[in-house]
């Protein structure tokens, strides 16, 4: 039977299904992980403009498609600032990787604070990062625990410093093609 629902109902199901069919650093939007083939109607339909405007005001519009029907076409998350974070993929692989290193993290305590308990944090971590960014997460990043974010005041304190740097992949939110058609006809090189 059919049920009326609010929208953020069918993108808490895109979320799941993005995360079944790629990782959380994907945008839950768009054609591939964002298509809403279970839904029927919504109430209101957007003309290209009204979702452009929604978009413009940080919300991300259920579009319709003739051939390809309801898809959630954007990822902005409230905040206002420009920087990666504004996207939902960037947030999301942020709390990824604070599980991931956390986790990481939570095994060495109450270990020796020598080289070596660093060393393995750096490592660990290292092939953590290395992994999402195999799988187009992170474009770079840097992983550090030394002398330069770890005194002697740390040391007495009983505290060791990591500090993980990357920078996320971005999607690609709009496409332009150019056609150019000439009188001499076309020549592809």
């Amino acid at each position: 039977r059919r049920v009326m629902v609010p929208a953020s109902v069918v993108a808490l199901a895109a979320l799941g299904f993005s995360d079944k069919i790629s990782c959380p650093w994907f945008a839950p939007a768009g054609f591939n992980r964002g298509a809403l083939d279970f839904v029927k109607n919504v109430d209101v339909r957007l003309s290209s403009e009204d979702r452009n405007d929604l978009y413009d005001a940080r919300i991300n519009p259920i579009a319709t498609f003739p051939r390809t029907g309801f898809v959630i076409f954007g990822q902005k998350t409230m905040q206002r600032l420009k920087s990666a974070l504004d996207r939902v993929n960037v947030r999301r692989l942020v709390l990824e990787v604070k599980r991931i290193v956390s986790d990481i993290a939570r095994d060495l305590v109450f270990e020796q604070n020598v080289q070596a308990t660093r060393q393995k944090f750096i490592n660990r971590s290292i092939l953590q990062l290395g992994l999402i960014q195999a799988q187009s997460g992170i474009e770079s990043f840097k992983v550090v625990m030394d002398d330069t974010n770890n005194s002697k005041e740390d040391e007495e304190n009983l505290k060791l410093n990591g500090r993980v740097i990357m920078v996320p992949t971005r999607t690609a939110e709009f496409i332009s093609i150019d056609f150019v058609i000439t009188s001499e006809g076309i020549k592809f090189v």
